[in-house]
């Protein structure tokens, strides 16, 4: 974020190495582990090697790596022939798209089989998961993209486009390609980053208004301090949780396929917070611009709690200094759910990236 092409291509070059070869084994701590303990560790394992990566920033295509071979050794029958299921569908690194679009539908079909054997009604609990999951349901997609029909043709320049994707403002993307965050500004307005879109993405960063204070005159900065409003306000959504994960993972399935899981489940917390800050002229009612010599002499703070389930909001407090005539209209920030996120995030996916869809 913020280098030019030449100096990311240095960088990963860097940090990236390939023909890195490793072997992965998996242990049971029971002495003799029951055969479907054994077909969920492998199924599992061979899910999360094949849709992502390992290590930091596995969910944007670092990490990446292919499943040469499954060896097995004094497992049951059953995991036996789930291996040879699996042998049979590894991803190589010359499959077609077509190719790849087949094995990832037969794979995910072979996981939910040996999942639904749990179950009495022979198929998985129906509603909205509350962990990542692979569902039949609509809370689960699978998108596939050839980056050579993109006129990528090296692993490090669709390394670069793979993270331009997820970028508000990226510098370089092919004409016919926008970000997924431009994309959700047409779907929520101009000021989408600071919306629930963005959060689902991974992003829950507020968009702090550098040097706000250049355009404030001394008794209003005393009239903040005498408020206890700190000297580096931030306006848009604010989490007192720790930062969620993105529920997008991004990953290299072989040489020239990418493959982008969309995930949507029930963990998000409750409520986010939304701090807005509007410092305005009393003389002109406007906002403050330094070239237009505006100066801003009198503020409103307001604070509102989203629930981002249901998408409603609901104020918190707020502090006025002469704006409570009723004659400035200050805009309340829409909301969306975290479902309508992931519906716009689908479409973008189909729509402007023209991915191969897998599943459902």
């Amino acid at each position: 974020m913020g280098m030019n092409k030449n100096e990311a291509i240095g960088y990963i070059k860097n940090t990236f190495k390939k023909n890195i070869s490793a072997k992965v084994y998996l242990y049971s701590l029971a002495r003799k582990p029951y055969e479907y303990q054994e077909n969920v560790a492998l199924i599992a394992s061979f899910l999360a090697f094949t849709l992502g990566g390992l290590g930091k920033g596995s969910r944007r295509g670092f990490g990446a790596f292919y499943i040469e071979d499954i060896n097995e050794f004094d497992v049951s029958d059953s995991t036996h022939s789930l291996v040879n299921q699996l042998r049979r569908n590894l991803i190589r690194r010359n499959d077609s798209i077509q190719v790849v679009k087949d094995k990832l539908r037969e794979i995910i079909r072979i996981s939910r089989e040996i999942i639904s054997t749990k179950f009495d009604s022979g198929k998985p609990s129906k509603g909205i998961p509350k962990i990542h999951a692979i569902t039949r349901e609509k809370y689960f997609h699978i998108f596939i993209k050839n980056v050579n029909t993109l006129e990528i043709t090296n692993i490090l320049d669709a390394l670069c486009f793979l993270q331009n994707l997820f970028l508000r403002n990226p510098k370089r993307l092919p004409q016919s390609i926008r970000s997924l965050s431009s994309y959700l500004q047409d779907a929520y307005g101009l000021h989408a980053a600071r919306r629930l879109a963005s959060y689902f993405e991974g992003l829950p960063r507020s968009a702090e208004r550098k040097g706000i204070y250049r355009y404030v005159d001394k008794k209003l900065h005393q009239r903040l301090k005498m408020n206890n409003i700190p000297d580096n306000i931030d306006t848009g959504y604010k989490i007192t949780y720790d930062r969620r994960a993105s529920p997008i993972i991004a990953s290299f399935i072989n040489d020239h396929i990418i493959v982008l899981s969309v995930f949507l489940s029930s963990d998000w917390p409750d409520r986010l917070e939304w701090t807005s800050l509007h410092m305005i002229n009393s003389r002109t009612k406007k906002p403050p611009s330094i070239k237009k010599r505006i100066f801003a002499d009198e503020f409103a703070l307001r604070r509102f709690n989203i629930d981002i389930k249901r998408g409603s909001i609901s104020p918190i407090s707020s502090i006025y200094h002469t704006l409570t005539g009723g004659h400035i209209r200050l805009p309340v920030p829409s909301v969306s759910t975290v479902y309508q996120a992931y519906n716009e995030t689908i479409k973008y996916f189909n729509n402007n990236l023209k991915c191969k869809q897998v599943w459902p």
